[in-house]
């Protein structure tokens, strides 16, 4: 499996979209999909993404807003951990 590209630590979410008789790229980010940018090849939608987010934090800053982070993918690292905890504990048999 591929890993995302990521502009600004967002991951980066690229799909055709057919205009008229035009293929044109929509790129957005996965986390924040009001953020897109439009592109006739998908690098050219990929920098207008790019300039498109600057513009974007430089809004939120310019508003005295904290500018949106991506949101960190957590796994399965508290559910193995309540696992491991559970297994710890002196227990006796039902049976």
């Amino acid at each position: 499996m591929r890993k995302p590209e990521k502009i600004a630590g967002f991951a980066v979410e690229a799909f055709p979209h057919v205009k008229s008789t035009q293929v044109e790229w929509v790129v957005q980010f996965r986390d924040l999909p009001n953020v897109r940018a439009t592109g006739a090849s998908l690098p050219e939608a990929r920098e207008r993404l790019a300039i498109k987010w600057e513009k974007t934090a430089e809004a939120f800053k310019a508003a005295g807003l904290a500018v949106p982070k991506p949101i960190r993918p957590r796994g399965n690292k508290r559910i193995l951990d309540t696992i491991r905890r559970l297994a710890e504990r002196p227990w006796t048999p039902i049976f």
